[in-house]
């Protein structure tokens, strides 16, 4: 289809949507960053290559399974973040992913005003926003407290 058949409404709705999917990316990304200073500061690393191990196998997982495993690594984080809001996070995330478009199509191509759809989108993108800097504020948190570990595991980078 390309860009160039979109009119600029179904764009402007495509940068919106870009957006919420950073966000949503961003949320991945915080997770996996905890749930590895959480396991590396809690294991001692038995091969210089464990970090490149430990990213390969977490790679693969979902967004929920990224989830369960930081409640596994860091089970007081529902103390933080009720464990609701992961679940409506991930709902948000995989309707994104999996759905919105596909479910929404028609409204996205016959629609001539696509206010609505931006708005939805944009409240998607706040929803997530508002995690990750909730997900941010334990990284940063954490980091402080596990940065001289690191530090020590990664041979003092």
């Amino acid at each position: 289809m390309g860009l160039k058949f979109l009119d600029e409404s179904q764009k402007e709705l495509m940068a919106h949507f870009g957006v919420a999917f950073y966000y949503a990316q961003m949320i991945e990304n915080t997770t996996f960053f905890i749930c590895s200073f959480k396991h590396f500061t809690r294991i001692k690393a038995d091969t210089p290559n464990a970090y490149e191990v430990y990213k390969e196998k977490m790679k693969g997982k979902t967004l929920g399974k990224l989830f369960n495993e930081l409640g596994n690594e860091f089970p007081e984080v529902y103390k933080i973040i009720p464990k609701e809001r992961f679940s409506k996070i991930k709902n948000i995330r995989d309707n994104l992913a999996h759905k919105y478009f596909r479910d929404g199509l028609e409204k996205f191509l016959l629609s001539p005003n696509k206010i609505e759809m931006i708005k939805e989108i944009d409240g998607f993108a706040y929803e997530l926003m508002t995690f990750d800097d909730e997900l941010e504020k334990i990284n940063n948190g954490f980091m402080g407290e596990a940065a001289e570990r690191i530090n020590k595991f990664l041979g003092g980078i």
